[in-house]
């Protein structure tokens, strides 16, 4: 290895109040997770873009919190936030920083007490146990130009289940990681080594289960585009109709209690449904469950807590 530590630029920005996500966080959180799954050190961001690059607007403080929050969360260990410099150039990079924003670096130095007073709680967070992973292919993404959006999809979807989200690489895959988890997503894996098609046959014969998403047939082709037979058990393969998101986290949701996948925090709305948008995890604790718990979405939300089907009678914030 070159270093002890998961390097990293990545962003996650402001986007805006009203109906649609607040920010996009779906680049930090995918980065942080992939890298975390290939080697289970901390992410160092050197570039932490939490504030667009010439950005006029009031960004709200609750953003800076939420980014700097959630990035910890899902693995990362430091941040070196761009940037803390000043420019009254409007066409420069630097024009609209943090350093313009005396809200928001109060809001970083909050967040980052808070960081280091719970880093026992968030590193309980960071090492929950996932029980889906999502098979993370660049044969299918280089041969396919749908691999990467229906692994993003799935990406989404598993994430608001309120269970953490682990990727395999062919490689680790081939070395017989799959058997730590329940369910595996192959999505839109079209073509694959012969090394992660065995794996996989091995998998489903050994009791695990493999969620297929996205176009395509599974595993019918090789890195070399030649074609392949793959037989799979029918009863451990589940086929996941062509959805958008939120109806793809519907289905495997109802999916994971069919196959007792528990979960030990659930979330509901106000109607007793698992609301969108909504992103939690937990773990158990000895007197309870630790959980961390966002809207993502730019308009409030009512949930009610429940731990292993039942009401959350008290909750301490």
């Amino acid at each position: 290895w070159m270093g002890d530590l998961n390097g990293n630029d990545c962003w996650n920005m402001f986007s805006g109040f009203g109906d649609q996500y607040a920010a996009n966080w779906m680049a930090q959180n995918v980065y942080y997770d992939i890298q975390r799954s290939m080697r289970k050190v901390p992410v160092i961001n050197t570039e932490d873009h939490i504030i667009l690059d010439r950005e006029q607007r009031l960004i709200p403080p609750q953003h800076t919190d939420f980014a700097l929050w959630q990035g910890a969360i899902h693995g990362r260990g430091a941040s070196m936030i761009w940037v803390w410099e000043r420019t009254y150039d409007r066409t420069h990079d630097f024009e609209g920083s943090i350093m313009h924003r005396p809200e928001n670096a109060i809001a970083v130095g909050k967040v980052a007490l808070d960081l280091q007073r719970l880093a026992p709680e968030v590193v309980k967070l960071q090492r929950a146990h996932a029980p889906v992973a999502i098979i993370y292919s660049l044969t299918a993404q280089l041969w396919s130009d749908k691999a990467h959006g229906a692994m993003m999809t799935a990406y989404e979807a598993l994430n608001a289940c309120g269970v953490p989200v682990r990727f395999v690489s062919e490689q680790q895959a081939a070395r017989g990681r799959l058997k730590s988890f329940r369910a595996v997503i192959a999505p839109s894996l079209t073509h694959a080594p012969d090394t992660l098609a065995a794996a996989l046959t091995q998998y489903c014969e050994h009791g695990g289960r493999l969620w297929v998403v996205g176009e395509g047939s599974l595993c019918s082709r090789d890195e070399y585009n030649r074609p392949r037979e793959v037989a799979l058990p029918a009863d451990a393969v589940k086929q996941f109709p062509a959805a958008d998101a939120q109806e793809l986290r519907d289905m495997f949701i109802r999916e994971m209690q069919a196959r007792g996948i528990g979960r030990p925090v659930t979330v509901a709305d106000t109607h007793g449904k698992a609301p969108w948008a909504v992103e939690y995890r937990a773990v158990r604790e000895p007197q309870g469950a630790l959980a961390s718990i966002v809207n993502l979405w730019g308009t409030p939300q009512t949930v009610r807590l429940s731990r292993d089907g039942a009401p959350v009678q008290i909750i301490h914030d």
